[in-house]
């Protein structure tokens, strides 16, 4: 519910700030590569990202709006790497194994926030 707000509060935003156009181009080119993520593990049938992930990605994205491929590109891997090093710790520390899942939500958080400050 809360990223579904965010993507209303977004779009709705979008007409006093970026533009309704470039906060769709926005939800959509953040959550893009997600939604393949998540189709691929569908494929396989394994859950490599989960739905909400996606969700909270596209109301980022309608927040932020679209300004370059750059951007979007910068975004995916501050996500991917903070949720890398972060995993890498947990199981060097032995507080996860490999077969457990990590929530990837705060790094595509920390990442939304991180564009926002640079954009």
């Amino acid at each position: 519910r809360i990223s579904f707000s965010l993507f209303l509060l977004g779009v709705l935003g979008s007409f006093f700030t970026i533009g309704f156009e470039n906060s769709f181009l926005g939800a959509g080119s953040f959550s893009l590569f997600y939604v393949l993520l998540y189709g691929v593990g569908e494929n396989f049938g394994k859950e490599l990202i989960g739905f909400g992930d996606i969700k909270l990605a596209l109301g980022i994205g309608a927040v932020i709006g679209y300004f370059s491929l750059y951007q979007v590109f910068i975004f995916l891997n501050i996500a991917f790497i903070t949720g890398a090093i972060v995993g890498i710790i947990l199981i060097l520390l032995k507080i996860k194994t490999r077969k457990d899942t990590i929530p990837f939500a705060p790094y595509i958080g920390l990442a939304g926030i991180i564009i926002a400050y640079i954009s």
